[in-house]
């Protein structure tokens, strides 16, 4: 029920007096005040729902003189609005008749004008309308009362203040489905009492509730795989439980096959709900309390998307329209038709643009317009999951659903259930986004980084700049991680880019090319050389901060001198050497050295391998220094031989000489003379 704001005119002038029935929807200050309580009670003995809207008004206008004479103020009527399915109403007051007139009406109520004797200034008149909402099993609409089962929607009376109260049996639990909350205020009688508490704008608050009596239910046990389910249908409706028990079992494993997901285990509830629901069709999943709920009127496409909500609900999505998304798109290509997909989402019913972000409801004042919108939503949502799906492919789109499960980042390195700093269920719309791209649109090989993103651009997910810079920042993340090879990329880099901070992420992008730019010197400068499996790369690939990469960035540094030295200490130990460099290096072992100084690169110890690489290379440099050396001193031990002979022959052998020459003169007998 709710309060209608507009009231009626009718002047009326008496002896000299003017008597005017004024508009109500002044405020307590313009001189009434509308007070109301609306009270809805569950019968379920009699199938309906007993509504009784009470509406207090009080005159605090006092007259105003005029001209000689008077001017009084009255009113004498309101509007109320009944439900479309009520009974005709029967309306009294603390004083004289009440009639009444439909004045007005729309699709879930009818407007009435309740006239009644003028209430002049002092006076409060109390008016009081009855009627009541057949509330069947088989009923269409929010209402319900029967043994097992009630739902309804209603709204608080009054204008100026006011309250709603909902009555059920005991043995009943209510569940508030959408709007405003109710407390429990009374029991006694065999009755309960919830109440909205006094609203200071009646007209803004309604309430969808629904109770059940679960002494009264049927219970199915259905067991699918190693799933157990729990069917509890209303009293005497074998219809629906034969419905969604006939669908059960092929819809489980359709959905397992679709989403690669599988179902919690322990028993899943399966709940006979009533079909007026506000939210997603009256479907939906407690994950509390491990409920799904299945209108009684539901279809076998709707067991569908109220099963796949055990997994797309707000404790993994924090987004509705990605769970409204996926379990639309899985109601459709997991059920009858072989896969059929969600057609293209229709051009927006709204006004101003469209926003997928701010899911629409419905609540009692909701319009035609409203009604479009809110089908809106699930088409977008579905044709957007099923492009996506459609060009990664079954596979990937499963893994997409599996990481999702899992609470895993889309930038991972690699390692499984890998997460981002501080992350936890249920994911946002950016970063199920990210999924789909990272672990399912590149793991497809689609190359144009902008496809998801682009079918999103106009449905308010994200502003357009935002789109902009992270298109941006994941091409040259894609760049860098080409350039990276078989090394990951660190969380320095990946964890901003899991949060969308993309200035943050680009300039740690910047810090990580210049150290593959440094490795990649490294290793152009030793062709034999890697770093994988060093240190270097442990390093990288765990760096968290920016002062990690500038503190493995000056190390780097320090590698590539070392390796340049180290390359220079080669080249001159296996160039061509003159003969005196030849000389020079004769005994000279540069081989230990050089293995020494690559081992210390291996294990990242650049000051001890440059050491040795450059004492390689002074060795090499200074060998003709020593082989001229070495010649010097040859060739002047060859003279000091030569000369130390000539001394001989002329010491030595030359006095021997002449003596036997004179001893020979001398046995001749003749004077000789010696040989010249």
């Amino acid at each position: 029920m709710r309060i209608r704001p507009l009231l009626f005119v009718a002047p009326v002038v008496l002896a000299g007096t003017l008597f005017l029935a004024a508009p109500g929807a002044v405020q307590a200050a313009g001189g009434v005040t509308e007070t109301g309580t609306a009270t809805y009670e569950v019968v379920p003995a009699q199938n309906l729902i007993q509504v009784t809207v009470e509406v207090s008004i009080r005159n605090d206008k006092p007259s105003q003189a005029s001209g000689g004479g008077g001017v009084s103020y009255s009113w004498n009527s309101t509007t109320i609005a009944i439900e479309q399915a009520a009974s005709p109403v029967v309306a009294t007051s603390n004083a004289g008749g009440v009639s009444q007139s439909t004045v007005g009406s729309d699709n879930r109520y009818r407007t009435v004008k309740l006239n009644f004797a003028n209430v002049f200034y002092g006076q409060t008149r109390v008016v009081t309308a009855k009627y009541s909402i057949p509330g069947s099993p088989q009923a269409a609409g929010a209402f319900h009362a029967s043994a097992g089962y009630a739902s309804l929607c209603a709204a608080a009376g009054g204008r100026d203040s006011g309250l709603l109260k909902v009555i059920i049996p005991d043995g009943y639990d209510l569940r508030v489905d959408s709007g405003g909350q109710l407390t429990k205020t009374g029991d006694s009688g065999g009755k309960q009492v919830f109440s909205s508490g006094a609203q200071a704008n009646p007209k803004d608050f309604w309430t969808c509730v629904a109770a059940r009596s679960q002494a009264t239910l049927s219970h199915s046990p259905v067991t699918v795989g190693s799933q157990a389910f729990d069917l509890q249908g209303w009293p005497g409706d074998s219809t629906w439980t034969a419905m969604v028990g006939n669908n059960l079992s092929a819809d489980v494993q359709r959905l397992e096959d679709l989403t690669g997901l599988t179902m919690p285990g322990g028993t899943i509830v399966i709940a006979e709900v009533g079909n007026g629901g506000l939210t997603d069709h009256g479907l939906g999943y407690d994950p509390a309390t491990k409920t799904v709920r299945i209108p009684q009127s539901a279809n076998p496409a709707m067991v569908a998307h109220a099963l796949s909500h055990i997994w797309f609900n707000p404790t993994l999505l924090k987004d509705t329209w990605l769970s409204e998304g996926l379990a639309t798109f899985s109601e459709k290509a997991s059920g009858e038709g072989n896969y059929a997909p969600c057609d293209k989402a229709p051009a927006y019913p709204g006004s101003g643009a469209p926003d997928l972000m701010t899911w629409h409801t419905l609540n009692l004042n909701s319009t035609i317009q409203n009604q479009n919108v809110y089908d809106w939503q699930y088409a977008a949502s579905c044709a957007f999951f099923t492009s996506v799906a459609k060009a990664m492919g079954p596979d990937n789109f499963k893994n997409v659903l599996k990481a999702a499960a899992a609470g895993e980042m889309a930038y991972n390195a690699g390692v499984p259930g890998e997460k981002a700093g501080g992350a936890q269920l249920p994911l946002t719309s950016q970063q199920m986004l990210d999924l789909l791209d990272e672990r399912g649109m590149i793991s497809a090989g689609v190359a144009d980084l902008d496809q998801a993103q682009q079918l999103l651009g106009g449905e308010g997910v994200s502003d357009p700049a935002t789109l902009a810079a992270r298109f941006d920042s994941r091409t040259v993340y894609h760049a860098v991680a080409a350039k990276a090879g078989t090394w990951k990329l660190p969380p320095v880099v990946r964890e901003p880019m899991s949060k969308w901070d993309f200035p943050s992420a680009q300039a740690e992008m910047a810090g990580t090319r210049t150290i593959l730019d440094l490795r990649d010197l490294i290793e152009k400068q030793l062709p034999s050389f890697s770093l994988d499996g060093t240190d270097i790369q442990t390093r990288f690939e765990s760096a968290a901060t920016q002062a990690d990469l500038d503190d493995l960035a000056a190390l780097m540094r320090k590698v590539s001198d070392a390796s340049a030295k180290f390359a220079q200490a080669a080249q001159s130990r296996n160039g061509v050497h003159d003969i005196l460099q030849t000389i020079g290096l004769i005994g000279a072992d540069l081989d230990t050295p050089l293995k020494q100084a690559r081992a210390d690169l291996q294990r990242i110890d650049p000051d001890a391998a440059g050491s040795k690489a450059e004492s390689v290379t002074n060795r090499v440099n200074g060998s003709r220094t020593i082989g001229l050396l070495w010649v010097i001193a040859v060739g002047a031990s060859v003279a000091f031989v030569l000369t130390l002979t000539t001394l001989l022959l002329v010491f030595v052998f030359l006095p021997i000489r002449r003596r036997k020459a004179a001893a020979a003169g001398a046995a001749g007998g003749g004077d000789a003379e010696p040989p010249a």
